[in-house]
């Protein structure tokens, strides 16, 4: 499988990048952006939720394709955040999730 290129671009064709093996080498099996020197993924969704949010509250969440795996991360995140007593980052409702293919991304709470 090639990568698409637009006309005239000067790259030519070449494989397909296979980001879930890329991750899985890097120790990243799912996909977060986990790093033991960086924020997770879903801590970096809670910053830009705090951010764009205003000090308003967040009800719910909607996730489309690969955004399932975000909104699917934030509920399983406060879940787990729930189970250990840990103080709570949002307040979700509800989550709606559509067509999804893939599992949520994790966090230290469900990693804890």
């Amino acid at each position: 499988m090639n990568k698409p290129t637009s006309p005239g671009s000067p790259d030519p064709p070449g494989p397909a990048v296979n980001t879930e093996a890329q991750e899985t080498a890097a120790g990243v099996d799912d996909g977060s952006g986990y790093s033991p020197y960086v924020a997770d993924g879903i801590d970096r969704v809670h910053e830009w939720m705090d951010d764009v949010g205003d000090g308003k509250e967040w009800v719910g969440a909607l996730g489309f394709s690969q955004g399932t795996r975000v909104v699917g991360g934030l509920l399983a995140d406060q879940q787990a955040r729930k189970w250990l007593g840990w103080a709570e980052r949002t307040n979700l409702r509800f989550g709606v999730l559509c067509m999804g293919s893939r599992s949520p991304m994790s966090s230290e709470a469900q990693k804890g």
